[in-house]
This record gives C-alpha cells, sequence and structure tokens, in this order.
C-alpha cells in the first residue's frame, strides 16, 4: 500500500543506466581547455594522468598529473612572465614592465626614494616628493670638546685647536685642521669658557668661521681703566642655525703687544648642544 499522491520512480534498465553514463560522458567531452562547457559549466579535463615518471609538456597538455605528482622545475620555466638571472639571498621578484624579474632589495632601487652618500647618523626623511637620507641626531645631544692650544700672541688671532670629544660623540660635528667645526643640519648652541692668564692690557675672545675671526660674536676685554688682567675666565656662548654648511672656530687673543695670553690646562672648554630646525 502506498500514501496518496505518491508515484513510484520506474527501475531503469541497464541498458536506461548505460545511456545516462554515456550522456554525462559526451558533456564532459564536450569541454575544451579554455572554453565553457556545453551545460555552462567550468572546462573539465579531456585526458588521462600520464604514466608515471613521464613529465606533461608546458602550456596546453591532454595530460593530467597525478595526485601525487611533485614540482621539480625552476620558478623561471614554470611560470612564462618570470626572468630569472643569477639569483642571490635577500634579492625581490620586481616588475620591469614586461616580466618579473629577480632584483636587489635597496632603497635606491624604490621609486620614492632619493639616496646620494649615506652616512652614519642619517634617516629617511620626506621631502614632500621622496624620501631622502638626513642627517637625525638625538635632540638635546650634548658634546664637550678640550682645547690643546697652550698660548696666544697679541695680533695672532690664535684659532683654539680641540682634541676627541672629551664627552659625547661628536656626532653632527666635523672637525678639519683641529680648529674648525663644520654643523650639520640643525639649531646649535654653544658656549666656550676659557681661563686665560694676561699680564696686562686684558684679551679677547671672538666666535667666527675660517675667513673672519669676530663674524659670529665678540667679548673684548677693556683695555682702559678696569684693565681685566691677570687670571681671568670667561665664557661666551651663541646659537647657530647651520643648513649643513656653517663653520666654527674660536679665535683668542691678547689686547696688548706686551702681553702673552697662557691657556689654562684644563680650560678652555667648548660644548655643543644641538636640536632640529
Amino acid at each position: 500500500m502506498t500514501a496518496p499522491g505518491f508515484v513510484p520512480r520506474p527501475t531503469l534498465s541497464v541498458v536506461d543506466r548505460i545511456a545516462a553514463i554515456e550522456k554525462r560522458l559526451r558533456v564532459m567531452q564536450q569541454a575544451t581547455a579554455g572554453t565553457t562547457t556545453a551545460n555552462g559549466g567550468v572546462p573539465l579535463g579531456t585526458g588521462f594522468p600520464a604514466p608515471v615518471g613521464t613529465t606533461a609538456a608546458v602550456g596546453s597538455s591532454p595530460t593530467c598529473a597525478h595526485a601525487d605528482h611533485v614540482h621539480t622545475g625552476t620558478l623561471a620555466a614554470s611560470l612564462q612572465d618570470v626572468t630569472i638571472s643569477g639569483p642571490a639571498n635577500t634579492q625581490i621578484l620586481r616588475y620591469n614592465g614586461s616580466a618579473w624579474a629577480n632584483a636587489p632589495n635597496t632603497l635606491a632601487s624604490d621609486t620614492d626614494t632619493a639616496i646620494s652618500s649615506p652616512a652614519a647618523n642619517q634617516a629617511l626623511v620626506y621631502t614632500g616628493s621622496a624620501w631622502q637620507n638626513s642627517s637625525v641626531l638625538p635632540i638635546g645631544m650634548y658634546s664637550r670638546y678640550q682645547s690643546t692650544t697652550s698660548s696666544a700672541a697679541f695680533g695672532a688671532y690664535t684659532a683654539l685647536a680641540w682634541g676627541s670629544p672629551a664627552e659625547g660623540t661628536g656626532a653632527g660635528l666635523t672637525l678639519t685642521g683641529g680648529t674648525a667645526f663644520t654643523l650639520a643640519s640643525g639649531i646649535w648652541r654653544i658656549s666656550c669658557c676659557v681661563l686665560a692668564n694676561s699680564a696686562s692690557g686684558g684679551f679677547c675672545l671672538q666666535f667666527g668661521d675660517n675667513a673672519s675671526h669676530g663674524s659670529i660674536v665678540n667679548w673684548y676685554g677693556q683695555t682702559g681703566a678696569p684693565v681685566i688682567c691677570g687670571q681671568a675666565c670667561v665664557e661666551m656662548s651663541t646659537e647657530i642655525r647651520s643648513t649643513g654648511t656653517s663653520v666654527f672656530v674660536v679665535y683668542v687673543t691678547p689686547n696688548s703687544a706686551t702681553a702673552t695670553l697662557s691657556v689654562g690646562s684644563t680650560l678652555p672648554r667648548l660644548t655643543f648642544e644641538w636640536q632640529p630646525l
């Protein structure tokens, strides 16, 4: 007894089953590489697995691989738009307009960077159009120098010589000829303390550059009464906004032809503090 409305499905004969299988095979065989099947489905393979140990040809091939196959070819051989030449560690694939090629992974190879003569204590700074290497020093960076000059005579405008930094690293400072400091880009606060022993007439302390003493700031000991003579300690400071080429030199000279300026063993002392522009 069957439920109301139920129509039993007729039993398919062996012939009907074979016919249904053949119909499905014909649909599968209509699939061609790169085209859609007759029933709108994804293209299906029409070949058979290649014998074990054989290699299917690159490109269109009626041969498919076994499930346990292993790729033994190189990247360049497997992909048609890749060109590999002398691969090395740390290289990357970069598109050159026609193919993907291996290339060094450097900042200079990037299209938005402009690297020129990289040096220590530099960083990448965005200029508005590209990333460019530029000196970046620690804010508040401090360096102290000790003079190696022992004496100065009248009229000599002696440029004090300096040794290696007594404190700090000297970052951002380039000392040329022992006397002239080239200042990296930034705001520099500079202080110099001189202990002198002038027999008479006082002395002069000046900040300048290689071309002109006193071009930045001057301190003059009085030549009239009251005269600063004997042992005296003078400290002078200034602030320089450097674009990276400013030169700084300390000059001392006695104000009298009969006086000799003796520089102390622990002074002069020269200090630099830096902050960005």
